[in-house]
C-alpha cells in the first residue's frame, strides 16, 4: 500500500500525489489537511455501489491488517520528516507488526530514520535508475532489498545476481503483461509488483491440469445463455482469466456465482450488471 502525509502530517492510504482521480476533491494530498482529505468521496470514481468511502488513514490500514493475519509492503511516499516517520513506526510497533511488514521509499533518508525508529522493521529502497556499484549503494543504505524499475533489470542483468550473493533481495516494477514477466522471471527475481493481481495469479497459480479458465468455468452455471455478452460460458471464462471483463455479468449465476468468482480472482463483489438481464 501507498502511504503519504496529509498538510498536518497524517498519514493516509494515497498513490498519487493529488486526490483527483480516486476521489471527488482536488489538489496535492501535502495541501490538504487530514479532516479535508476525510471529507471527499473515495470510491464513486471506482462504482456507485462504494459511493461515499472515505480515504483510510494508515492507521485504521493497519488494523485491517493486524485482524487479517496477512503481510504487507508499506511505501512511504515522498519525504517523510522525522517525526512522522517515529510515529508510524510506533503504530506498527504497537499492534506487533514490525515482524510482518516491510516499509520502502525513493527517499534514502525517510528510509535512515525508520532504521533508527526500528532495528527490526525490514527496509526496501526504491530505484528507477541503478547506481554503478549496486551493491555497494544497498549495503551503504542497510536495506534488505531493492525494488528496481524493469528497464533498468533489463539493461543490467547481471545485477540479480550479485545482490544476491550480497543478501539483498530483488524486486522488480511494475510488470502487467506476460511478455514483461517473461524477460524478468527467468533472471531469478525475489518478487515483482503488478497492478493487474488476476493475471499474475493465472500466471503464478495455474498448473497444466488445471488452468485458471478452467477453474473460472466450473463456477458458471453452464446455461450457455450468452447473456453475458459471450458466445458460451467458456469464452466468458477466459476473458475473466485474462481479466478483461468484470465478473458481474452472468444472471443466471445470480449473487452466488458473482461472490464465487470474486473469491477466487480476488476482486470486489460487485452488483449484477443489468444490461446482461436479471437475475432468475
Amino acid at each position: 500500500v501507498d502511504v503519504a502525509l496529509t498538510a498536518d502530517r497524517q498519514p493516509v492510504l494515497m498513490h498519487d500525489a493529488t486526490v483527483d482521480r480516486t476521489t471527488d476533491g482536488h489538489g496535492r494530498v501535502a495541501s490538504l489537511t487530514l479532516a479535508e482529505v476525510q471529507a471527499l468521496d473515495a470510491g464513486s470514481w471506482f462504482d456507485a455501489e462504494y459511493a461515499g468511502t472515505r480515504v483510510p488513514t494508515f492507521a485504521e490500514f493497519l488494523d485491517v491488517l493486524d485482524a487479517s493475519g496477512h503481510r504487507a509492503l508499506i511505501e512511504l511516499k515522498g519525504e517523510w520528516d522525522a517525526a512522522a516517520v517515529d510515529s508510524a513506526v510506533a503504530e506498527l510497533t504497537a499492534r506487533g507488526l514490525e515482524r510482518r511488514v516491510a516499509v520502502s521509499s525513493f527517499d534514502a533518508r525517510t528510509l535512515a530514520m525508520a532504521g533508527a525508529a526500528s532495528t527490526v522493521l525490514p527496509r526496501l529502497f526504491i530505484l528507477r535508475h541503478l547506481p554503478e556499484d549496486v551493491v555497494r549503494a544497498a549495503t551503504e543504505a542497510a536495506v534488505r532489498g531493492l525494488i528496481v524499475d524493469r528497464r533498468a533489470v533489463l539493461e543490467r542483468p547481471e545485477v540479480v545476481d550479485e545482490l544476491h550473493a550480497a543478501g539483498i533481495r530483488v524486486v522488480v516494477y511494475t510488470l502487467n503483461t506476460d511478455p514483461q514477466w517473461d524477460e524478468v522471471t527467468p533472471l531469478g527475481v525475489g518478487g515483482i509488483a503488478t497492478d493487474t493481481l488476476a493475471a499474475w495469479r493465472e500466471l503464478a497459480f495455474a498448473t497444466p491440469e488445471r488452468p485458471l479458465a478452467d477453474r473460472i468455468d466450473d463456477l458458471l452455471p453452464q446455461t450457455q445463455c450468452g447473456q453475458c455478452g459471450f458466445g458460451g460460458c467458456r469464452p466468458y471464462a477466459e476473458a475473466l482469466a485474462r481479466s478483461e471483463v468484470d465478473i458481474n455479468r452472468c444472471p443466471p449465476g445470480g449473487v452466488a456465482g458473482i461472490q464465487a468468482l470474486a473469491a477466487l480472482l480476488d476482486r470486489p463483489p460487485h452488483p449484477l450488471d443489468p444490461s446482461c438481464g436479471v437475475e432468475k
